[in-house]
């Protein structure tokens, strides 16, 4: 009976004994297997988290982090790249544009753009058409209308804007003296004019010679046409008002 009871008193104490005499110290590392723990206790608060390796999803989110990444810089690097044409088409065009105001120059030979234009009505009303500029020379046209009878006249001029120069053309062989007043009429180096109806493409070229301190200029204006009203042949290249075609070629211009 006594056993008895002395059993009955170790196993209902035991328990609280156990508790009170077991710890991480009487656990021998390695002995306990995941199996022996109740699943779902365990929380960050027990768990390192950074000795654990990544898991696959986090993995997967990095990848795709830095796919993103490297695509954002893909589409800047392209972004840039397309700025830089658009940069380089507009600078390709502004030059363009500028060649095509400005005469071409190709050892010495000065071309003249084309220009057509309608008439005014008369010369002192006509806008300048600009034609090149070379050193301190510089050359335009104008196309108008004059009546008694009625006509349509294509005239290109030399001017120097500054100084004193020598001028001459083969109408006048005697060097004469070229200056920012010289009259427009005194500066003609080159003419045509239309009858009523009619195309003149027979323009009076004009062998010319100009000479400045710094620039000399040789050559013939060989483009001045003219259209009047409305020709039997039809307009042909000129618009369908009284108008002018320009453009010609100057040689040895230094």
């Amino acid at each position: 009976m006594v056993v008895a009871c002395l059993a009955l008193v170790l196993a209902l104490g035991g328990t609280a004994v156990a508790s009170g005499l077991i710890n991480g110290k009487n656990i021998k590392k390695g002995t306990i297997s995941g199996k022996a723990l109740k699943k779902n206790t365990l929380t960050g608060t027990q768990i390192k988290e950074s000795a654990l390796a990544q898991v696959p999803s986090a993995k997967l989110a990095d990848l795709a982090t830095k796919a993103t990444t490297a695509d954002s810089a893909t589409k800047a690097t392209s972004a840039d790249s397309a700025a830089s044409a658009t940069n380089a088409t507009n600078a390709t065009n502004a030059t363009n544009a500028t060649n095509a105001t400005n005469a071409a120059t190709v050892n010495g030979l000065i071309i003249f753009p084309t220009r057509r234009a309608d008439a005014a009505a008369d010369q002192a009303s006509a806008p300048r058409i600009p034609l090149a500029t070379v050193g301190s020379f510089t050359f335009y046209a104008k196309c108008f209308d004059t009546t008694g009878p009625s006509k349509t006249h294509a005239e290109i001029y030399i001017e120097v804007a500054s100084g004193n120069a020598t001028f001459g053309t083969e109408g006048s062989d005697d060097l004469e003296s070229l200056t920012p007043a010289t009259l427009e009429t005194d500066r003609r180096v080159g003419d045509s004019f239309a009858g009523a109806n009619s195309i003149d493409d027979n323009n009076n070229d004009a062998d010319f010679r100009a000479a400045s301190t710094d620039t000399a200029l040789t050559g013939v204006i060989g483009m001045t046409l003219a259209k009047n009203g409305t020709p039997p042949t039809g307009n042909g290249p000129f618009s369908a008002n009284d108008s002018c075609i320009f453009g010609g070629t100057v040689f040895n211009g230094g």
